[in-house]
């Protein structure tokens, strides 16, 4: 089986939509340098660049995307040696996603 963990809503569709459902779903912090809600200090990788993303945007559509449709029509004919293919999305807290992971391999 593979899972598929899926970002914010948009996130396929190109690096300024992603941008714009990051920043509606995750407003900046109110101290820049600061959690909010854990008051951790905030680090920014070196490699977490728009070109960075970019990049990764890239290889999922030229990559996973290709491979998740080739799987989804293989498992639609009923095949038991097809591999399993559920979508779980993974925006939430670490905990809820899996949990959702989880459930997706508990159905099979």
């Amino acid at each position: 089986m593979r899972l598929i963990l899926l970002g914010p809503p948009g996130a396929g569709k190109g690096t300024r939509d992603l941008a714009a459902s990051a920043t509606s779903l995750f407003p900046p912090p109110l101290i820049a340098t600061k959690d909010e809600v854990t008051g951790e200090e905030l680090v920014q990788r070196g490699d977490d660049t728009e070109g960075t993303l970019r990049k990764r945007l890239v290889v999922y559509r030229t990559q996973t995307q290709p491979l998740l449709a080739y799987d989804a029509a293989w498992d639609a004919t009923g095949d038991r040696n097809a591999p399993r293919c559920r979508h779980v999305h993974g925006l939430g807290s670490v905990d809820q996603v899996a949990a959702l992971a989880l459930a997706a391999v508990a159905n099979q």
